[in-house]
């Protein structure tokens, strides 16, 4: 549910839908009837939402930060230049899962639970399963499957002292069960924080 309702305004940065979502008015949500929320989330400014492309769904209690782009990517790889001539993959990002700010989603699906940290870049088609943490600045490549209960980070292997380039891999450890009540709570939490920030602006 993206509806917006000018008159459920709760502030000027944010416009409040029916179902307690926050859509920043600096937000470019593209084919608004394709993006569906199911509730008490919200969307920072500079986020771009490319529902022209694909539907894009949400769950509850669902962060997407500033600056972050939602890109549904084709459904094969393809040399045809207008990608909007082909078909893509729908986008769907479940219940109490944080995005970063400054990311490139193009991922087909992310789980609930999740914590995908700044900076993330997630190539075509890529699935992030339930309760998941994908640290700063990991780059997962087209088609990755990254499995349930996994945290995601790279770790440097070498640096080139003449172009000061630095060689990575991704580490993968796996996470504990108290993890989906972990981040179950912080985002919960965190919509109330911000639903109180908004009215005392």
């Amino acid at each position: 549910d993206v509806k917006m309702d000018p008159e459920d305004s709760a502030a000027d940065n944010y416009i409040k839908t029916t179902t307690g979502n926050y859509v920043s008015r600096k937000a470019e949500i593209s084919q608004a009837t394709h993006v569906e929320i199911k509730g008490r989330s919200w969307i920072e400014d500079g986020v771009v939402v490319r529902g022209d492309l694909a539907k894009i769904r949400m769950g509850r209690y669902c962060q997407v930060s500033s600056h972050t782009i939602l890109e549904p990517a084709p459904a094969t790889p393809s040399t045809v230049s207008d990608v909007t001539q082909i078909p893509h993959v729908p986008v769907s990002i479940g219940s109490h899962t944080v995005v970063g700010s400054h990311c490139h989603i193009r991922a087909a699906a992310i789980g609930s639970y999740c914590w995908i940290g700044p900076n993330v870049k997630m190539g075509a088609r890529v699935i992030v399963k339930d309760a998941c943490v994908i640290e700063e600045g990991v780059v997962l490549g087209d088609d990755v499957v990254i499995g349930p209960f996994t945290r995601v980070s790279t770790v440097p292997l070498s640096t080139n002292s003449t172009t000061t380039t630095t060689t990575t891999m991704l580490q993968m450890m796996d996470l504990p069960p108290s993890t989906i009540q972990l981040l179950q709570e912080e985002s919960m939490e965190t919509y109330q924080n911000f639903v109180a920030a908004q009215r005392t602006q």
